[in-house]
């Protein structure tokens, strides 16, 4: 965990070390829990808890700003599509964004909504955190603008 609050506080993805809440709000404080990856363990904010009392809870299921959606994250089949799309010989690739929720800033006005305590010392997230219930839709959005400008970009030969 000490590891995690450090690479954090580094790259400005967290707000702290605080001994009393600095922001003018009542800081929600949810728990930290790890879980495996390939290569370490990841950090998830437990933004459910407590049941029907959580930061989670109070996020639509079907909506973002007030728009409806249904996430698809891409997976196997959607890969098929592309490559039936594209045809024989076509070059594929793949890319881990590892930091991608961790580089896309939250909204200062819900900063009270993301703290956490780590030795006795209170910190919140800046940026969109693993366990909140928008941060893939959030990051989904981004990337699609992102490809959608690069895209643009290159069929106008800019």
């Amino acid at each position: 965990m000490q590891h995690y609050v450090n690479t954090e506080l580094r790259y400005h993805a967290i707000a702290g070390p605080f001994r009393d809440n600095p922001l003018p709000q009542s800081l929600i404080c949810c728990p930290l829990q790890t879980v495996p990856e390939r290569v370490a363990r990841r950090v998830v904010m437990d933004l459910s808890f407590p049941p029907h009392a959580s930061v989670n809870s109070g996020i639509p299921d079907s909506s973002y700003l007030n728009e409806p959606y249904k996430l698809r994250l891409p997976g196997f089949d959607r890969l098929c599509e592309f490559i039936l799309q594209l045809g024989k010989g076509c070059l594929l690739y793949k890319l881990d964004l590892q930091r991608a929720y961790r580089q896309i800033p939250i909204d200062p006005k819900d900063y009270h909504l993301l703290g956490f305590r780590f030795n006795n010392l209170l910190y919140f997230d800046t940026r969109c955190p693993f366990g909140l219930k928008t941060s893939a839709m959030i990051c989904q959005r981004t990337t699609k603008v992102v490809c959608s400008l690069f895209h643009t970009i290159r069929l106008s030969g800019g």
